[in-house]
C-alpha cells in the first residue's frame, strides 16, 4: 500500500478567493474517483479559481471498509456493490478545503458531462460534500481512517521484520543443530580411530578394562 500526503497551506490566492473571504465559507470535501484520476479529468487549480481554497490533498487507495462507510446511505441501492468495486478499483484524490457557499454548485456541478462529473453508468468521477455538516464529517472520518491505515501499515511492516528475524533465527538454529550433530559424529569417529590404533597393543581383560575407562 502507498500513501502520499501533501499539505498545501499556502496555495495561490485568486481574485474569487479574495472575495470569498468577505463571504460565508464552509469546510468541504472533494474526492476524485479512480476513473477521474486515470483520465486526469480534474484540475484543482481550476477549482481554486471558482472559490475553493485547498488546504489538504491526499492520494491513496481507498479500502473497502472506508468506501462502505462513506457510501453507507446508499447501501440499500441495487448499484451499491458496483459502486464499492468501482471506488476501490484504483487510487483516489481526496481534497479538503474551504469553499464559498455561493460557489458550491459551481465547484461541485451537477451529474452531467458538461460540469465535469461525467457519468460511468450510475457512477460519476467526482464526489463533493453536499452540505457543511457532511463536509466536516467526511473530512474527520477520512483523517481518522488515514491515520488508522498509516498505523496498520506500520504494524504490517514491523510484522514483516519480525517474521524475517524469526526466519533468520530459525535458520541459525538449524545450522547450529547441524554443526552440533556433526561434532558428535566426528567425536565418535575419532574415538573409534583411537581404539583401532591401540587395540593391537592391548590384549585380554586388562586391556578391555583400560579401554572402557579411557573412553567412558
Amino acid at each position: 500500500m502507498v500513501l502520499i500526503l501533501i499539505n498545501l497551506h499556502h496555495g495561490r490566492l485568486h481574485s474569487s478567493l479574495e472575495l470569498c473571504f468577505q463571504q460565508e465559507v464552509e469546510e468541504t470535501y472533494i474526492m476524485v474517483k479512480p476513473d477521474g484520476v486515470q483520465r486526469g479529468s480534474f484540475d484543482h487549480f481550476a477549482v481554486e479559481k471558482k472559490g475553493f481554497k485547498l488546504t489538504g490533498l491526499k492520494l491513496f487507495q481507498c479500502p473497502k471498509e472506508l468506501a462502505e462507510e462513506h457510501y453507507k446511505d446508499l447501501s440499500a441501492k441495487p448499484f451499491f456493490p458496483k459502486l464499492i468495486d468501482y471506488i476501490t478499483s484504483g487510487p483516489v484524490v481526496c481534497m479538503g478545503g474551504k469553499l464559498c457557499i455561493s460557489s458550491r454548485n459551481v465547484v461541485h456541478g451537477s451529474d452531467s458531462p458538461e460540469n465535469g462529473k461525467r457519468e460511468l453508468g450510475e457512477l460519476n468521477v467526482v464526489h463533493g460534500s453536499d452540505s457543511p455538516e457532511n463536509g466536516k464529517h467526511e473530512l474527520a472520518y477520512l483523517d481518522e481512517m488515514l491515520h488508522m491505515l498509516i498505523v496498520i501499515e506500520k504494524l504490517r511492516l514491523e510484522h514483516i521484520k519480525l517474521v524475517e528475524e524469526n526466519d533468520r533465527l530459525h535458520l541459525e538454529k538449524q545450522k547450529l543443530a547441524e554443526k552440533t550433530s556433526y561434532a558428535k559424529d566426528l567425536k565418535r569417529e575419532i574415538s573409534k580411530a583411537r581404539i583401532r590404533m591401540i587395540e593391537p597393543f592391548i590384549k585380554g581383560p586388562a586391556g578391555l578394562d583400560y579401554l572402557g575407562k579411557a573412553f567412558a
